[in-house]
């Protein structure tokens, strides 16, 4: 059953469960969580999103098709109020390194004046499932600038031999 309208699932009460005991249930496969996606376009439209991040997730999602300009706009701008949450989170972790090789940024950036996040990149780890696949802060990771350039390589080489 739908707790909300943004698809988010809950376990039955034992009341509901007696209600709907006698009712032909089926199993219904859904390919994508429109609904979810759609509540938070609203959601991301009314935030304030780091703009380094929203140009940031625009070139990560530039390969989208098959997507009309106005929806569009609005799943990159959904992906960039979530990487941008994400990237809030991790600040509040303390976890500000790379996930992939662990390059704390720290050191350098004290020693350059920069702040730590501004080494590392916010990493879309499945640019093609957004605004198809209801994705979260754990669709993305934070990398090293090196790290993130073979992902990148990783992902084209992936998607030729899935051609």
């Amino acid at each position: 059953m739908y707790q909300r309208s943004s698809a988010t699932l809950r376990t039955l009460t034992d009341d509901e469960r007696r209600l709907i005991a006698d009712l032909e249930l089926r199993q219904v496969a859904t390919a994508n969580s429109w609904i979810g996606i759609e509540d938070e376009f609203r959601l991301a439209e009314a935030s304030e999103i780091n703009p380094d991040v929203e140009r940031a997730i625009g070139r990560d999602l530039a390969a989208l098709e098959g997507m009309e300009a106005e929806r569009l706009a609005k799943v990159k701008r959904r992906a960039a109020w979530i990487a941008d949450r994400f990237i809030r989170e991790r600040q509040r972790a303390g976890t500000i390194i790379c996930d992939d090789c662990a390059f704390d940024p720290r050191k350098v950036a004290e020693q350059l004046g920069v702040r730590p996040r501004s080494l590392l990149d916010v990493h879309h780890k499945n640019p093609l499932d957004e605004g198809v696949r209801y994705t979260t802060t754990a669709d993305f990771a934070l990398l090293c600038p090196t790290c993130h350039r073979v992902e990148h390589v990783r992902l084209r080489r992936s998607k030729r031999q899935n051609s």
